[in-house]
């Protein structure tokens, strides 16, 4: 094949723009550095020895490449594909590989310090003895990677998937691992002592040091998932004592002709269609989040009758919701009934709503909720909700609207499959934290002139049979931003990464609470309001729309007002 010079390159960029078809080329060797040549094609090309130093590679296919001793430091490689691409040798220290795929390729002994790796995917990837000396791996995908021997020390891990992956003798000199996933992983000789563990995940399959105890460094044994059957069958105990505690009757009582029928029991093969329901649902998560973390997940904007709303779009989920990877508590209570109506011991299965007034400083707006309202063959009832806001099958939910039209369900949920209105309070997740349970909400608006993007948390009281689910003052961290100066915003996120929000602490909007518990869990959890501002689509204003802000009920209190609205915050003068 015929092999390129440099200035051959720089001639197609002028003619062809920065795209190009180089899959197969021989470039080895040459100097490509600070060329802008993001979306190009390079699989199975020959990169050997290629100096990209400061190169603009976004979304590029280095699938098959070889890039052995190449230059990639500071080069950004930002959501490139590196499948079965060779690097032995390369040196990518400074790199950004920002949701780039590096999963199973070889990276053994390679120089990484410094390296943005946020929401990298490296599963089953060799790091062995790899340099990852303060590199920023935010959220990244471990998963079953080997890290053995590598230099840890000073990256940070946050909320990162290192679940069966192998740390054996690595050195963990203050790496910082909160909220990482754990489980199943292999740390001994890891001189985890050093790290910091606080609210990261392990399971019975993690392997530690004998004399580490993993719970004193701030670690969290995760919880197994408990069954319906016990909540139930526990249920239909405290009915039948209730029953035996009552007074007992006169011995010739008068017959009280009532059509009422007494309280029975749910029969066994109840309990069984009740337990097959959350079988089939028991691994799906809570929650938007890990479909706004989606690669191909985007926020545009929605024109409706005088509003532009935002809409979080992801790809197509499949068609039965057991089959996702998460969900909200619509598509959760839809998947519940999908499951019952199969059963004969069933005979009808309505989604009741629920709103729950959730208040931040002196506002309060509502979140919606749904749940299931399941009626035997034998006419007993039962409430499921299987989402984290409830401690069993049978809350004390109390639904302001029936959701019983078939035609009705299918479409809100064929519209939930590819997305979500983003308008008003959306789930991201749950965190539990010293047998607390807090609820992460997320809201976008779109106004003629300012975007607002804001997230929200609050402590729950999860519903139970004696109680209903209370959502208790939160606190909310937001970015609201004039639509004029949204590109240099995105631009600035982007460039800075995961850790924009701690170089740029003044673009934040904080109000609510003050509690430390919930500012921590907001700042662990600001890479989601991160990817709401990059991941959103700005076009222009609908000049037929004048105003397009829309209006918050408040909860009716007489005590609750709305907050005046905040000033737009202006881009910081630097922002190197």
């Amino acid at each position: 094949m015929t092999s390129l010079s440099r200035q051959q390159i720089e001639e197609r960029i002028q003619a062809e723009g920065t795209n190009l078809s180089l899959a197969g080329e021989d470039l080895s060797g040459l100097d490509l550095s600070n060329l802008e040549l993001s979306g190009s094609d390079f699989s199975g090309a020959n990169l050997k020895g290629v100096n990209l130093k400061d190169a603009q590679l976004r979304d590029t296919n280095l699938s098959g490449a070889n890039l052995e001793e190449a230059n990639l430091s500071k080069a950004n490689l930002s959501k490139a594909n590196f499948s079965q691409a060779r690097l032995d040798g390369a040196n990518l220290s400074n790199a950004y590989l920002l949701q780039a795929n590096l999963s199973e390729v070889n990276l053994s002994g390679l120089n990484l310090s410094l390296a943005k790796l946020d929401g990298v995917i490296m599963s089953g990837a060799n790091l062995q003895g790899a340099n990852l000396d303060r590199a920023f791996a935010i959220r990244a995908n471990l998963r079953q990677a080997n890290l053995s021997q590598a230099n840890l020390s000073q990256a940070d891990f946050k909320n990162a998937d290192l679940s069966e992956a192998n740390l054996t003798e690595a050195n963990m000199q203050a790496t910082f691992l909160e909220g990482a996933n754990l489980s199943g992983t292999d740390l001994r000789q890891a001189r985890c002592q050093e790290a910091n563990l606080r609210l990261s995940i392990y399971d019975e399959q993690t392997r530690w040091d004998n004399d580490f105890d993993p719970v004193a460094a701030g670690a969290v044994r995760k919880k197994k998932k408990k069954w319906l059957g016990l909540f139930l069958l526990v249920t239909i105990g405290m009915i039948f004592i209730l029953s035996a505690c009552q007074a007992k009757p006169d011995e010739a009582p008068t017959a009280i002709p009532s059509p009422t029928r007494p309280i029975t029991a749910p029969r066994n093969e109840n309990v069984e269609a009740l337990n097959a329901a959350q079988a089939a649902l028991a691994e799906v998560d809570f929650g938007f989040a890990p479909l706004l973390l989606d690669d191909e997940a985007r926020i545009i904007i929605e024109t409706q009758p005088g509003v532009e709303i935002a809409r979080l779009t992801y790809p197509q989920q499949p068609a039965d919701p057991a089959a996702w990877a998460t969900v909200d508590s619509f598509v959760s209570a839809y998947g519940v009934r999908q499951v019952l109506l199969g059963s004969p011991q069933v005979g009808r299965v309505a989604l009741g709503m629920l709103t729950f007034p959730a208040s931040v400083g002196q506002a309060a707006e509502n979140v919606e909720h749904i749940a299931a309202w399941v009626t035997f063959a034998d006419r007993s009832r039962a409430i499921v909700d299987l989402t984290p806001l409830s401690t069993n099958f049978a809350p004390r939910h109390t639904p302001g609207q029936m959701l019983t039209d078939p035609n009705q369900l299918e479409a809100i949920f064929t519209d939930r499959r590819t997305g979500v209105l983003l308008n008003q309070l959306q789930p991201m997740t749950t965190i539990e934290q010293d047998d607390q349970l807090y609820y992460l909400l997320a809201k976008v608006i779109v106004s003629y002139d300012s975007y607002e993007f804001s997230l929200r948390t609050h402590p729950v009281k999860p519903a139970d049979p004696m109680t209903p689910m209370e959502i208790r003052p939160g606190a909310s961290v937001g970015v609201k931003i004039n639509r004029d100066e949204f590109a240099a915003l995105q631009k600035l996120l982007i460039e800075d990464g995961l850790s924009a929000f701690d170089e740029n602490p003044n673009l934040l909007l904080h109000d609510g609470s003050t509690d430390q518990t919930l500012i921590e869990i907001q700042n662990e959890h600001l890479d989601l309001l991160w990817h709401l501002i990059t991941k959103f689509e700005h076009q222009p204003p609908d000049s037929s729309i004048p105003t397009a802000t829309p209006t918050i009920t408040p909860t009716p209190s007489p005590t609750l007002t709305p907050i005046p609205t905040a000033t737009p915050r202006r881009l910081p003068l630097v922002t190197s």
